[in-house]
């Protein structure tokens, strides 16, 4: 029967493993990692991890490492608890004796690696994309609108309720611009001022490349907040003054030209004539970075309701 290992010494291990092996060694996690914990199942992306971590050979000498230097550091204990090992007449095998005080002991037995992965976390920053399906489902580009007698109300309101844009006021600028509309414009004012402004709104219109445009914001979030609200998804976010957000297609890895908003937006994932979700970009056929290029595109996102249905 295996003996019970001192406190101290239990302790020792715990604060000493993998700590140090995952600051030196290890990267973080792959963009893999970060879609399926953010789109899956994380407790099941983290048993993976965990089982990575502890079967390979680099783990096993880093733990013999650590290990030895435990027993050396009380090696009085362990004299006297295994003479046998320890016989000084017999001059053991060092090596050997501490492989087989690690057997004896169990001594992975009390490194909670699971735990410990969590440092991961901070070095693992995911690229986030929160798409906006509206009941038009897509933008056309410019130049397919403007062959369909231009744009109406009813292709972008959904987009200008978000984007808090008065449609009135939206229709003059896309007239100066050249931009042919359609059919009457209301005149809604809504109680904040617009997230981005009339100008930047034409920008993305005039410089669509494709079809299947959705309005888009490229965003990162932090990974600990996937952890330790699973199940649950996200519900309503927080969007930062200076978010980039475009007219995206992801289907056909095409886009508008970049714009930032201008104010702070809460947004609900759930809101009148869209459904918005958050995303890994690497989710769809095309990623935000694989078109676009670039990490300065991503600005941090806040989570600020989860679904605890």
């Amino acid at each position: 029967m295996n003996k019970v290992l001192p406190a101290e010494i239990i302790s020792q291990i715990q604060e000493r493993y993998i700590y140090e092996y995952i600051d030196n060694n290890y990267e973080g996690l792959g963009e893999n990692q970060m879609m399926e914990i953010i789109e899956g199942d994380p407790d099941q992306v983290l048993d993976t991890i965990y089982m990575s971590i502890w079967e390979t050979n680099e783990v096993s000498q880093y733990e013999y490492e650590i290990i030895k230097g435990i027993i050396d550091d009380n090696i009085d204990y362990f004299r006297t608890e295994d003479a046998d090992l320890f016989d000084d007449d017999a001059d053991p095998d060092m090596e050997v004796a501490y492989l087989d005080i690690s057997d004896r002991y169990s001594m992975s037995g009390y490194i909670n690696i699971e735990v410990d992965i969590s440092s991961l976390y901070d070095k693992s920053k995911p690229k986030i994309v929160i798409p906006c399906y509206t009941d038009k489902e897509t933008i056309l580009s410019n130049w397919d609108a403007a062959c369909n007698d231009g744009y109406a109300y009813d292709d972008l309101k959904s987009v200008l309720r978000i984007m808090g844009l008065n449609p009135k006021m939206l229709k003059k600028y896309m007239l100066r611009r050249n931009i042919r509309v359609i059919g009457e414009y209301p005149d809604i004012e809504y109680e904040d001022y617009p997230v981005i402004s009339y100008g930047d709104m034409c920008h993305l219109l005039e410089n669509t490349t494709s079809n299947g445009n959705t309005l888009t914001f490229v965003c990162t979030a932090d990974l600990n907040d996937f952890i330790n609200n699973n199940p649950q998804k996200p519900q309503e976010v927080k969007i930062s003054k200076g978010t980039y957000c475009t007219l995206f297609d992801a289907h056909n890895g095409g886009g508008s030209i970049m714009v930032t908003t201008v104010r702070d937006i809460v947004l609900p994932l759930t809101g009148e004539g869209y459904e918005a979700s958050v995303r890994h970009d690497y989710k769809g056929r095309y990623s935000v970075e694989e078109v676009y290029g670039g990490d300065y595109y991503y600005q941090e996102i806040q989570i600020t309701k989860w679904d605890t249905t």
